[in-house]
């Protein structure tokens, strides 16, 4: 599967640099303008704008997001990796 570069963004809750994107359906594909995604590092939600920069949702779009089961779905599952992979880089420091 490849990773595609979209152009650097970072995100509005931690600022962590934003230049990749991998489809958590398993399917190589890459990112449309309207779709979400989630930081890596702290789990914030994110939508790709036209330029595919990863930007804060609007009000509703996360009223979309939040009424989407499947959405929810994805989005606690990468939170819950988001946390295991910060504490388990936590555990290797100790």
């Amino acid at each position: 599967m490849s990773i595609p570069t979209l152009s650097p963004s970072r995100c509005y809750k931690c600022g962590r640099l934003l230049d990749d994107a991998v489809d958590s359906s398993g399917m190589d594909r890459k990112p449309k303008p309207g779709n979400m995604a989630i930081c890596a590092r702290c789990g914030a939600v994110l939508i790709f704008d036209e330029d595919l920069k990863q930007r804060r949702p609007t009000s509703a779009e996360m009223a979309n997001i939040s009424a989407n089961p499947e959405a929810i779905k994805v989005l606690r599952e990468a939170r819950q990796a988001a946390a295991k992979a910060k504490a388990d880089a936590s555990a290797r420091l100790n």
